[in-house]
């Protein structure tokens, strides 16, 4: 399911995640780069142009292995980051999020999904997620207008709705399969994974921004004008 099998495995390998990451996670089109940056806000004290300044400030509108695969940063460049820009976004199911294995893991030849399940979890612990959800009918639209309406030669809806929601040829899994696996994640794990909604997100901003703020155990915006 990714595409660049060697970086994959780099990452893997050699991108170790700590205690203060936050991974924003969703499928294609959820809303992931909304909420990585509003992430940032929070740990910036609300101030939008500290967040854009700040290093790895390209991470907001991209994938953490896409950033390393056109080469916008490397390891030691993400391994030196302050902890108010180690929010990171990925597409990936929890199994396959694109760092190592905790320290002290003998991987034995294992896979991620096979290690996690060996120590009886599903998500690497100490990693924290916020997990993005957003009405797959709508997910849809905006990803055939992103992807697929603007190259000429490929504009039937009826093939890529069918396909969306067959999702057996999307990348990085399809939306049920892919939600399913963080919900179970967020049902095992609820002080790991923060399941929100776009739609929530979309109906009452301040309240998102507020239940985000205390998942991440965040006083610095306690007022609506800091909003």
């Amino acid at each position: 399911l990714f595409p660049y099998t060697t970086l994959f495995r780099s990452l893997r390998h050699g991108f170790q995640a700590t205690k203060d990451d936050v991974w924003v996670t969703g499928h294609h089109s959820a809303g992931n780069a909304l909420v990585q940056f509003l992430v940032r806000l929070l740990l910036h004290c609300g101030d939008a142009q500290a967040a854009t300044a700040a290093p790895y400030a390209c991470g907001v509108t991209s994938l953490l292995e896409a950033d390393v695969a056109v080469g916008k940063v490397g390891l030691e460049y993400l391994e030196r980051l302050p902890a108010a820009s180690r929010v990171f976004t990925t597409h990936q199911m929890p199994h396959s999020l694109p760092c190592r294995p905790p320290e002290g893991w003998s991987q034995q030849h294992e896979s991620m999904e096979q290690m996690l399940e060996r120590h009886g979890v599903l998500l690497p612990p100490g990693v924290r997620a916020i997990h993005v959800v957003r009405d797959p009918r709508d997910s849809c639209v905006s990803l055939f207008h992103q992807v697929i309406a603007g190259d000429e030669g490929c504009r039937q809806w009826d093939v890529w709705a069918h396909a969306y929601a067959d999702g057996a040829h999307m990348a990085w899994g399809g939306w049920l399969a892919q939600n399913c696996a963080w919900w179970h994640a967020h049902t095992r794990h609820p002080e790991q994974v923060l399941w929100i909604s776009f739609e929530e997100i979309k109906q009452d901003a301040e309240a998102a921004v507020r239940r985000v703020a205390r998942d991440r155990k965040s006083t610095r915006l306690n007022s609506s004008h800091d909003l």
